[in-house]
């Protein structure tokens, strides 16, 4: 849920709650997805970025979740930095 304060209205702290809550969830859940992928655990990094892309609309989970199904077509070496090369434009 996103909320605008105008000049009529100020956020209430029940609304301010729900937007630190969101922020936290989407941070918590993004660094465990992050650390999957890093870990080229492919098919649990892949549900966490699912989940977070579908709850809370998160564009970047979106392209860690094209980057884990191309990962699992053409895995990175044993010995993988993390850093993900770009082959196409």
């Amino acid at each position: 849920m996103l909320v605008r304060a105008t000049k009529e209205r100020e956020l209430s702290k029940l609304e301010e709650r729900n937007i630190i809550s969101i922020g936290i969830g989407i941070n918590s859940g993004f660094e465990k997805s992050l650390d999957l992928y890093w870990k080229q655990k492919w098919d649990e990094a892949e549900k966490g970025f699912a989940a977070l892309l579908k709850v809370y609309k998160d564009p970047t989970s979106g392209v860690f979740l094209g980057r884990v199904k191309e990962y699992r077509k053409s895995p990175p070496p044993k010995n993988w930095d993390g850093v993900f090369h770009r082959t196409s434009k």
